[in-house]
């Protein structure tokens, strides 16, 4: 079983929760933000386990095994340097960084960590997803759920929307 962790309570995450949840070999382990009343919500309508308002928490959790970030555009490659450092596979909205640099520094953590990293590239906010580090610990797993989001049609994404409880 692949456990994730969930940075970020917008409304996106409702949406990978939802679909993690009706994946086959993952599940929700960890939702993390600031806000513990938020955090709480999620737990409850979601069944995760757990919560952090602090994100060093579920990177050092050896139970963890991917972090899907969902964070405002400008905190994405900090968050995910952090998770590769860690040793987690990483799922990422887009963008990634905000400057050359960032992106610089982003790929060559990512590289020198042999993490596997997945960014979503669809303007239009359907999931596909592309990876890298195929050799990583994880890569299939993470890779198989990468799959199952890239083939929903858009009326299975709009299901997954609907079961959210998303309010677009």
């Amino acid at each position: 079983m692949l456990n994730w962790a969930i940075h970020g309570t917008g409304f996106i995450s409702h949406a990978m929760i939802t679909a993690i949840a009706a994946s086959n070999g993952s599940r929700v382990h960890t939702i993390i933000g600031r806000n513990p009343e938020t955090l709480a919500e999620f737990q409850t309508q979601y069944a995760i386990p757990n919560t952090a308002t602090d994100a060093a928490q579920p990177l050092a959790d050896p139970e963890i095994d991917a972090i899907y970030i969902a964070l405002p555009n400008h905190l994405h490659h900090t968050a995910t340097i952090a998770a590769s450092n860690a040793g987690k596979a990483v799922l990422c909205e887009k963008s990634l960084t905000t400057t050359m640099e960032q992106a610089d520094a982003l790929a060559t953590t990512i590289r020198t960590n042999n993490t596997f990293f997945g960014v979503d590239v669809e303007p239009d906010g359907f999931p596909n997803f592309f990876g890298t580090s195929a050799s990583a610990p994880h890569a299939a797993a993470v890779a198989a759920l990468i799959q199952e989001l890239a083939n929903l049609t858009p009326s299975g994404l709009t299901q997954i929307l609907a079961q959210s409880s998303i309010d677009l």
